[in-house]
């Protein structure tokens, strides 16, 4: 029997680098084809199957919480992430520890990329119970700092990190969509604890994932996938997205 599965969106953030725009309006808000990105993600959740859905709200949180109530027969649930300009979305993650069903799967994304729903159909189907999804690309679109995965030939993360230099050849680069079997859950919840403890609050799930992976707690795999995908981080960013053409 296939395990059942949810949804947690990370939507906290308050897009510093949008500079005024992202004063104006959450980046999930943001439009392309007259809806919203965070409309673009839920639509495609709702395709997949999966109707039990939460969303982390931090900055302009009324806002986001207001454009979901047009949506009909689906089980949203919102908690607030009170100090988020000061911590990262590994925290923003861990808040969600006591809210959410400990037998479904859990599917966790940002709130601020818009991709080809056939990536999410991708993670969602694939039999490996764990999933950092990412897209191919050329070596040369990667931006430096952009979050890159490690892996061997059967797409097992070696590791996470972001990408140092120009010359610096990888492929992959993370989607921003994840996969985590119940049980994987638990554990990374309760990691995420005492790494806090040691370290603070502000860092992104991407460094507390490699923690993890490194010290082999979890086996977690990747994909390959080489449609479109956008990472809505910047103005320059939003007017890529908007001069792109969907076949």
């Amino acid at each position: 029997m296939k395990t059942q599965q949810a949804a947690l969106i990370l939507a906290a953030g308050y897009g510093s680098r949008m500079n005024q725009i992202g004063k104006v309006l959450p980046k999930c808000l943001l439009k392309y084809k007259n809806k919203s990105i965070l409309d673009h993600i839920v639509d495609h959740l709702v395709k997949s199957g999966i109707k039990d859905i939460t969303v982390a709200v931090g900055y302009k949180s009324n806002r986001i919480i207001t454009s979901l109530k047009k949506y009909q027969n689906i089980k949203f649930t919102f908690y607030k992430v009170k100090n988020y300009r000061s911590v990262g979305s590994s925290y923003s993650w861990y808040l969600f520890r006591n809210i959410w069903n400990k037998k479904k799967s859990l599917i966790v994304m940002h709130a601020d990329i818009f991709y080809k729903y056939s990536l999410l159909k991708k993670i969602i189907d694939s039999n490996k119970k764990n999933m950092i999804g990412s897209v191919l690309k050329n070596n040369n679109t990667i931006k430096i700092n952009g979050w890159i995965t490690k892996s061997n030939q059967n797409n097992l993360i070696k590791e996470i990190k972001k990408k140092q230099n120009k010359q610096e050849l990888c492929r992959r680069e993370i989607a921003c969509i994840n996969k985590f079997s119940p049980r994987s859950m638990k554990f990374i919840f309760n990691f995420m604890k005492n790494f806090f403890l040691k370290n603070g609050k502000n860092y992104t799930w991407e460094i507390l994932l490699n923690e993890i992976i490194k010290k082999k707690y979890i086996k977690i795999y990747t994909n390959n996938y080489s449609n479109y995908w956008f990472n809505v981080n910047t103005k320059t960013d939003y007017n890529n997205l908007k001069k792109y053409k969907i076949n």
